[in-house]
């Protein structure tokens, strides 16, 4: 494994998606996304998916230069068409649109279709509760990637359709709760990883057929296994109500299609976020009390028992902050790359002219490896349980951005707001302007 600064790595994602004719801030945004997921320990929707970017900008399925646009606005809701954007800029949007239409309003939700692969939902429920609000947002890929299997069968019917949930806890805690989870047993992107690394796919997370488990990643692909939906075999149906209830509020908040609609080559992420503004029904001390003795709760814990497969550590912890605790560990030390990624990332730099971290290069001479098989290209927001307190922006083009939203980097930002100055971190800027206005 590889440890690469973050600065450097970013610069060299920006190279990337610039080299493949995203405009410089663009590339900058899904740069800081990406290696911000790296740094919470999400390597399913970190630099691993350069590639995969790179990929559909060549075929078509994300326009690199694409804005997303307002084509219904209600006041309170607003309805989004990414237009096939890169999905870092479409989920900036439908953050901001959150955000001032929650403070105007006290509740708000965004809908969006065509949103491409709009990263790690989680990074959106973050940018939203930083605010002081809470949200929670439901994503679909309108009838593609279908790789879920329903409660009672083995064949693929959905999506992992995620849920994402963010909470502001003030000065509380160190981090906001933000839940961010499949609706099936595992992310499709936690299979690609180990198609990186060579680890077996864990008991009950994958089944063929005949209904038997799946441990082998290459046989996941080769034989089109699917994934188990939430709770597995013991309690599966539960899942497979979310991801019903995920498909349904997605395609029709955001005006896209539903599993049954289409069977497009490629998954286009559709969704539907909602917002509420805590202050409406108390101030945020008494909000702060309430997660304060909820989270001493949970600490008090004792009889430790595994947390599961694939949890982020064995200890009973409050969602995010896994990843608040990782993302302190590898700003010093580095962003963690697996060798076959380092090589598969300095090959990708190489084609495209782009000069990796020399970070990169340390295991250059080991062999095997090739970049992934285009069969993983699927443009779908798969996502994993305990999601990322989720880092910022790196500027962008959009019309009218204010100057705090130019500036503010989340990646490197730890500032917690208080009851006492967190509306001065609210907006109203950066939002899209109604198509033909």
């Amino acid at each position: 494994m590889q440890r690469v600064n973050p600065d450097r790595l970013k610069s060299f994602a920006a190279g990337i998606m610039q080299a493949v004719g995203a405009p410089g801030a663009t590339a900058a945004d899904i740069a800081d996304s990406l290696v911000g997921a790296d740094l919470r320990g999400h390597a399913s929707h970190g630099v691993l998916r350069l590639d995969y970017y790179r990929g559909f900008v060549e075929e078509g399925v994300i326009d690199p230069e694409a804005m997303p646009t307002v084509v219904k606005d209600e006041g309170s809701t607003v309805q989004l068409d990414g237009r096939n954007a890169f999905g870092q800029v479409v989920g900036r949007e439908i953050a901001a649109q959150l955000v001032a239409r929650t403070e105007a309003h006290g509740v708000a939700s965004v809908g969006v279709r065509d949103a491409t692969h709009i990263g790690r939902a989680g990074e959106w429920a973050e940018r939203v509760a930083r605010e002081g609000y809470a949200v929670i947002g439901f994503v679909n890929t309108q009838g593609g990637g279908q790789r879920v299997a329903p409660a009672g069968s083995t064949s693929r019917r959905l999506s992992t359709n995620p849920i994402t949930a963010g909470f502001p806890t003030f000065d509380a805690l160190p981090h906001d709760v933000i839940l961010d989870i499949a609706t099936s047993q595992v992310a499709h992107g936690k299979l690609r990883e180990r198609s990186h690394s060579g680890e077996a796919i864990p008991e009950g997370w994958a089944v063929d057929a005949d209904g038997n488990d799946v441990t082998d990643v290459e046989q996941f692909y080769e034989d089109e296994a699917a994934i188990r939906p939430l709770g597995g075999a013991v309690s599966g149906y539960k899942g497979f109500g979310l991801g019903v209830v995920t498909e349904l509020i997605a395609g029709c908040l955001g005006g896209g299609d539903v599993a049954g609609m289409a069977n497009p080559d490629h998954s286009n992420n559709a969704a539907g976020f909602l917002a509420v503004d805590l202050e409406r029904f108390l101030p945020p001390a008494a909000v702060e009390r309430r997660v304060s003795a909820f989270a001493d709760h949970l600490d008090s814990s004792d009889n430790v028992v595994s947390a599961g497969d694939g949890a982020k550590g064995q200890n009973p912890q409050i969602p995010g902050a896994p990843e608040y605790d990782a993302l302190t560990r590898n700003r010093e030390a580095g962003v963690p790359v697996d060798d076959r990624l380092a090589i598969s990332l300095s090959e990708l730099g190489d084609q495209l002219s782009v000069e990796p971290p020399a970070a990169l290069r340390d295991e250059s001479a080991w062999v095997g490896h090739l970049i992934p098989h285009a069969r993983d290209r699927q443009v779908t927001s798969e996502t994993t349980a305990n999601s990322a307190v989720f880092g910022g922006d790196g500027g962008s083009d959009w019309p009218n951005r204010s100057p705090l939203e130019r500036t503010q980097s989340l990646s490197g930002d730890t500032h917690r707001r208080t009851h006492n100055n967190h509306h001065g971190l609210r907006h109203r800027s950066g939002l899209t302007k109604t198509a033909g206005n």
